[in-house]
């Protein structure tokens, strides 16, 4: 059994009371770049009810996920009690806690893969933070590229000359990004 078939229960209670998730599909691409990347250590930026969480944190990686969201923070982290994993959580504004954390000498080229899945709008205030975090060989994935908010930040990476972009046209959309090397 696959994580995804153990999540069917988040699944349906996301449907019920209209919590966004990042659904099955985008679930098995992530199993598929997790294979293919064997990231040690995640950030995640937008944990809601911890069904991407508990996907990141399936191939045995250290997930650090932060949201704001006081309710849903406790719906995620009775989840997570239900899985032996590695996850560190934290109520917190993603923005606020990501410049915290990269301030911090231990998270500098910390994370090998960074999720990005928060509040739109501030996808790219907080791109700088989340830069200095991410490895060299890491990949930052952002999620939801086709809202309107998030079109700063796209037009914004696809124009720097360090870094790879690649655009997935799944779902609400997803943009892959890469520091050259």
């Amino acid at each position: 059994m696959n994580i995804l078939d153990e999540l069917t229960f988040l699944e349906d209670f996301a449907d019920l009371l209209k919590i966004p998730i990042i659904g099955r599909e985008k679930g098995e691409w992530f199993i598929t770049l997790l294979e293919e990347k064997k990231p040690k250590n995640i950030l995640e930026l937008g944990t809601a009810i911890a069904y991407s969480t508990l996907i990141l944190a399936s191939n045995g990686a250290k997930v650090t996920t932060i949201d704001r969201d006081r309710e849903t923070m406790e719906l995620a982290k009775e989840n997570i009690g239900k899985f032996d994993y590695d996850i560190n959580t934290f109520l917190a504004d993603g923005f606020v806690k990501s410049r915290e954390l990269s301030l911090n000498k231990k998270y500098l080229n910390y994370f090998d893969l960074i999720f990005l899945d928060f509040e739109k709008r501030k996808y790219l205030d907080v791109l700088p933070f989340l830069l200095v975090m991410l490895n060299q060989n890491g990949v930052l994935v952002a999620d939801n590229i086709r809202n309107p908010k998030v079109k700063s930040f796209v037009d914004y990476v696809n124009h720097q000359e360090e870094l790879q972009v690649e655009e997935l046209n799944f779902g609400d959309g997803i943009l892959i990004i890469k520091k050259k090397l």
